[in-house]
């Protein structure tokens, strides 16, 4: 992942200035970790605003609703529209989740940047 962009994700995930949801990169005023991403590809100008329907926004060219759009994953470094990293390497074989999975499950936004600060 480069560098700086996830210098950046990781603060703004530690910010308080998002409201952590669940079930979708944004719905309303709520954002899942990977939708604070989103947000940020949008300030950047690396894709548009967002469509809204019935309070979800939609993002990227193919309307992403719950993995990170294509041109996101490219311009992040990513290659992939749901991280995965690994949440427990004490037994033999590591326990690994996704980042939405673990958002959507009540992992807190600071608990999320910690993996993505050591594993991303």
């Amino acid at each position: 992942m480069d560098r700086e962009i996830k210098a950046r994700w990781v603060a703004a995930l530690r910010s308080g200035e998002y409201e952590q949801g669940r079930g979708s990169l944004r719905m309303g005023d709520a954002f899942c970790c990977l939708g604070v991403l989103c947000d940020i590809a949008v300030k950047d100008g690396v894709i548009g605003e967002p469509t809204i329907e019935e309070g979800e926004y939609a993002y990227g060219r193919f309307m992403e609703k719950g993995v990170l759009p294509t041109e996101v994953e490219v311009w992040s470094g990513l290659h992939i529209d749901d991280p995965v990293v690994i949440t427990d390497n004490s037994d033999s074989y590591p326990l690994s989740e996704s980042l939405s999975t673990l958002n959507d499950e009540g992992m807190s936004f600071e608990e999320i940047a910690e993996f993505i600060e050591d594993q991303l």
